[in-house]
């Protein structure tokens, strides 16, 4: 079928670099590939039917600035009317073993259902002093598919965050976390449907990124150190409280 989408963009800056205004229509056409939805989700089973996401429309309109020469910000709202987007969910189970390991519960699958979205976001990103600098973002998430079905494993809210201090030339630290709502999942289970509530969770980080040289870099990090339970996905914990240590080299620093 043949697409045409039309693109147009406005801005305006209201108090010079303090507000601006802009405005954006259009829409886009994305096909829908195995290889991406894996790294999205891991726990897919094979076979799964792929079709081409599109968004008929595409608004994004907000206001963005800076509140100082160290102080940036960027707030708007974008609306989707879309067709076949994905949604992750439970793949059935008949409660019986089933003859691969995927057949018997724990893994998913996929269904595509038009909707509407409208998308709230914030961001603030800026500089404390010469060495801290300071990022948060969220995002508000209004999912409607047709026909009322609950948007399958999509987050009302998300909220994250990061900050770097550069204690010296060498030495990096820095600290993430990102949080996410609550969200709901279709269990089929021998023929009984089932809408299980995913709790959400935070994801909280260190890092530290010591440069030895040009080529030799070094780090330390500290994973979900709050040690949350709950993942993205039902069934599906994330792992512990855990610390990694890492070498780097870089080839291209000569």
């Amino acid at each position: 079928m043949f697409r045409l989408f039309p693109e147009l963009e406005l801005s305006h800056p209201i108090l010079g670099r303090k507000l601006g205004a802009y405005f954006t229509f259009g829409g886009q056409y994305h096909q829908n590939k195995m290889s991406a939805l894996t790294q999205t989700l891991g726990f897919l089973a094979p076979g799964i039917p792929l079709k081409p996401q599109v968004d008929r429309q595409l608004l994004q309109l907000g206001i963005n600035g800076a509140f100082s020469d160290l102080w940036q910000y960027n707030f708007g709202v974008a609306y989707r009317n879309f067709e076949d987007q994905v949604y992750f969910k439970r793949r059935p189970w008949s409660g019986q073993q089933g003859s691969f390991a995927y057949d018997n519960g724990n893994s998913f699958t996929v269904d595509y259902f038009d909707g509407t979205e409208l998308k709230y976001t914030a961001k603030i990103n800026g500089r404390l002093t010469a060495r801290w600098d300071v990022s948060l973002n969220a995002a508000w998430t209004d999912n409607r598919p047709v026909d009322n079905i609950e948007p399958w494993n999509i987050p009302a809210f998300t909220f994250g965050g990061s900050a770097g201090y550069h204690l010296n030339d060498k030495i990096l630290l820095t600290g993430r976390f990102m949080s996410y709502g609550p969200r709901s999942d279709e269990i089929i289970l021998a023929d009984q449907i089932m809408v299980q509530k995913v709790k959400g969770f935070i994801d909280a980080q260190l890092h530290v990124n010591y440069s030895i040289s040009k080529n030799f870099s070094a780090s330390l990090s500290g994973i979900n150190l709050l040690n949350q339970q709950n993942g993205l996905w039902a069934n599906y914990p994330v792992q512990g409280m855990r610390v990694n240590l890492g070498l780097q080299y870089n080839f291209r620093a000569f």
